[in-house]
């Protein structure tokens, strides 16, 4: 395995070595044979990080999940996180005034702020940069204004109470901040 390949199989993990050796030991074997540094990890988990920042503003039908992925690989981050987090929340913003951002995606981004109890949402990596903490609690509060409608609910998986929904990600986003403070 060469530099290349390695930055190809590292990436199509979005850098995660659980599902690295979990789903492709041999090649996982090799990868870590190769010794790449945590320095170019975090390099190419910050390409990864733009990259899904960049669909994520074509598309924000799927922002929930894209940043719940950036949380996902931005935290993963030895040092470097505040750049992501930074062009994160500007993209957020631009949504939010723009409007782009649906109920439901509102939801998903909020729960995906919140992480899912554990040290892992976007709150606790925001609270860890001085500058980026008042920025983030602006965010969260401006992408908790609004009421869910009927219409929010449905017959989807997860989604026959969105405002339940929408209540359970604002109290775990606030537990966050206060976790986290």
């Amino acid at each position: 395995m060469n530099l290349q390949e390695a930055e190809a199989f590292f990436k199509s993990y979005y850098g995660s070595t659980y599902l690295m050796d979990a789903e492709s030991h041999a090649v996982y074997d090799a990868y870590e044979e190769l010794g790449v540094s945590a320095e170019q990890e975090d390099l190419w988990r910050a390409e990864l990080a733009d990259d899904l920042l960049s669909k994520m503003m074509g598309d924000p039908d799927n922002a929930g999940s894209r940043v719940a992925a950036v949380v996902d690989v931005v935290g993963d981050m030895r040092t470097g996180f505040v750049d992501p987090m930074k062009a994160l929340a500007d993209k957020l913003e631009w949504m939010l005034t723009c409007n782009a951002l649906n109920h439901r995606q509102r939801i998903l981004v909020l729960e995906a702020m919140a992480g899912s109890g554990r040290e892992d949402g976007g709150i606790r990596l925001a609270m860890k940069a001085p500058m980026l903490r008042d920025r983030y609690k602006r965010l969260v509060v401006a992408l908790a204004d609004f009421n869910c409608e009927p219409s929010d609910s449905g017959n989807d998986p997860g989604w026959t109470n969105a405002s339940a929904r929408y209540d359970n990600a604002v109290a775990a986003c606030r537990l966050a901040f206060k976790r986290f403070a």
